[in-house]
Protein backbone atom coordinates (compact mmCIF):
# COMPACT_ATOMS: atom_id res chain seq x y z
CA UNK A 1 0.00 0.00 0.00
CA UNK A 2 1.38 3.31 -1.44
CA UNK A 3 0.31 6.57 1.31
CA UNK A 4 0.55 9.57 0.34
CA UNK A 5 3.48 12.03 1.55
CA UNK A 6 1.43 14.62 2.38
CA UNK A 7 -0.74 11.67 4.49
CA UNK A 8 3.02 10.60 6.31
CA UNK A 9 4.23 14.14 6.73
CA UNK A 10 1.15 14.60 8.88
CA UNK A 11 1.28 11.02 10.44
CA UNK A 12 4.92 11.51 11.56
CA UNK A 13 4.34 15.23 12.89
CA UNK A 14 1.83 14.11 14.86
CA UNK A 15 4.47 12.13 16.77
CA UNK A 16 7.16 14.74 17.34
CA UNK A 17 7.23 17.66 19.23
CA UNK A 18 6.15 20.46 16.63
CA UNK A 19 7.81 23.13 18.81
CA UNK A 20 11.28 21.46 18.05
CA UNK A 21 12.05 23.32 14.91
CA UNK A 22 14.76 20.66 14.00
CA UNK A 23 12.78 17.20 14.18
CA UNK A 24 10.12 19.26 12.13
CA UNK A 25 13.00 19.61 9.78
CA UNK A 26 14.26 15.97 9.74
CA UNK A 27 10.23 15.14 9.22
CA UNK A 28 10.71 17.66 5.92
CA UNK A 29 13.91 16.19 4.80
CA UNK A 30 12.60 12.97 5.20
CA UNK A 31 9.19 13.23 3.30
CA UNK A 32 11.70 15.10 0.62
CA UNK A 33 13.79 11.79 0.33
CA UNK A 34 10.52 10.01 -0.22
CA UNK A 35 9.02 11.42 -2.50
CA UNK A 36 12.53 11.43 -4.80
CA UNK A 37 12.66 7.23 -4.29
CA UNK A 38 9.27 7.30 -5.42
CA UNK A 39 9.95 9.43 -8.69
CA UNK A 40 13.31 7.23 -9.43
CA UNK A 41 11.47 4.17 -8.81
CA UNK A 42 8.59 5.05 -11.71
CA UNK A 43 11.52 5.98 -13.87
CA UNK A 44 13.60 2.91 -13.08
CA UNK A 45 10.00 0.66 -13.80
CA UNK A 46 9.69 2.64 -17.03
CA UNK A 47 12.61 2.52 -18.67
CA UNK A 48 13.73 -0.96 -17.15
CA UNK A 49 16.66 -2.17 -14.36
CA UNK A 50 19.40 -1.88 -17.46
CA UNK A 51 20.46 0.76 -20.19
CA UNK A 52 21.70 -0.35 -23.70
CA UNK A 53 24.22 1.90 -24.72
CA UNK A 54 25.97 1.86 -28.17
CA UNK A 55 28.65 3.27 -29.17
CA UNK A 56 29.67 3.05 -33.36
CA UNK A 57 30.41 -0.54 -32.99
CA UNK A 58 30.21 -1.16 -29.47
CA UNK A 59 27.15 -1.99 -27.26
CA UNK A 60 27.26 -2.06 -23.92
CA UNK A 61 24.57 -2.94 -21.15
CA UNK A 62 24.56 -1.59 -18.14
CA UNK A 63 22.41 -1.02 -14.98
CA UNK A 64 20.29 1.80 -14.82
CA UNK A 65 22.34 5.09 -13.16
CA UNK A 66 18.99 5.90 -10.98
CA UNK A 67 19.76 2.34 -9.25
CA UNK A 68 23.24 3.69 -7.16
CA UNK A 69 21.19 6.75 -6.23
CA UNK A 70 18.01 5.40 -5.37
CA UNK A 71 20.39 3.05 -3.38
CA UNK A 72 21.71 5.99 -1.41
CA UNK A 73 18.89 7.50 -1.28
CA UNK A 74 17.54 4.80 0.96
CA UNK A 75 20.44 5.17 2.98
CA UNK A 76 19.80 8.73 3.80
CA UNK A 77 16.14 7.92 4.65
CA UNK A 78 16.98 5.49 7.24
CA UNK A 79 19.39 7.46 8.63
CA UNK A 80 16.86 10.63 9.01
CA UNK A 81 14.34 8.35 9.84
CA UNK A 82 16.69 6.54 12.86
CA UNK A 83 17.87 10.17 13.87
CA UNK A 84 14.28 11.79 14.31
CA UNK A 85 12.72 11.77 18.36
CA UNK A 86 9.38 10.22 18.51
CA UNK A 87 7.41 10.90 21.75
CA UNK A 88 6.65 8.29 23.26
CA UNK A 89 3.00 6.36 22.46
CA UNK A 90 0.55 6.38 25.87
CA UNK A 91 -1.08 3.05 24.01
CA UNK A 92 2.34 1.35 23.23
CA UNK A 93 3.02 -1.99 25.12
CA UNK A 94 5.86 -2.30 28.09
CA UNK A 95 9.12 -3.45 26.40
CA UNK A 96 10.34 -7.10 28.09
CA UNK A 97 13.51 -7.05 28.77
CA UNK A 98 15.04 -10.87 29.69
CA UNK A 99 18.02 -11.12 32.53
CA UNK A 100 20.83 -13.44 31.55
CA UNK A 101 19.18 -16.16 33.09
CA UNK A 102 15.22 -16.69 31.80
CA UNK A 103 13.86 -17.02 34.35
CA UNK A 104 13.84 -13.44 35.34
CA UNK A 105 11.72 -11.11 33.45
CA UNK A 106 11.30 -7.40 34.05
CA UNK A 107 9.30 -4.60 32.55
CA UNK A 108 10.20 -1.65 31.82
Amino acid sequence: MVVSVSKLKKSLMSRIDEDDLFEVEKIDRYCSLIALSRKLEKEIRKEGITKTTVNASQEFTKAHPALSELKSINSQINATGKSIKFKKVLNEKPKIVYDKKPKKVSLL
